[in-house]
Order: structure tokens, then sequence, then C-alpha cells
């Protein structure tokens, strides 16, 4: 996605596909999802819904630069 402003790319989130289902998380552990997300090819942007309201001290995303078109 190029352009547009912050509102827009808030709104156009609403549409993007789900990498990830909802996933059951606890206090004090790290989670890793490699293996789900190795065949999705090139990812620009991540929305992170956390449902129910509630706190994530620390999210930490790792990639390589690609010079695909996602």
């Amino acid at each position: 996605m190029t352009g547009g402003t912050e509102q827009s790319l808030i709104t156009q989130s609403m549409f993007w596909p789900v990498l990830l289902p909802e996933q059951k998380l606890a206090m004090d552990r790290q989670f890793f999802f490699e293996e789900q997300v190795q065949g999705l090819g090139a990812i620009t942007h991540i929305r992170f819904n956390i449902i129910p309201d509630g706190g994530v001290s620390r999210l930490r995303l790792w990639g390589r630069l690609s010079d695909k078109k996602a």
C-alpha cells in the first residue's frame, strides 16, 4: 500500500486478509508462529488485535526485505 492518510490505512486494514487466526495467549510467555506464516509471501503491514481488551508489553516481528510486491 502506498500513499494515503493514516485514517485511510486504518479503514482499509479492516478488509485485510487474516494472517493468523485468534490465538489463546498467556502472561509471562513467549509465542512463536514461524511455521504458520512461512508460506504467506511478502507482508507490508500488520494489524494486531487484542481481544478482549488486554495488554501486551512487547510485540516483535522479524522478517527479511523483499523485492517482490506484496
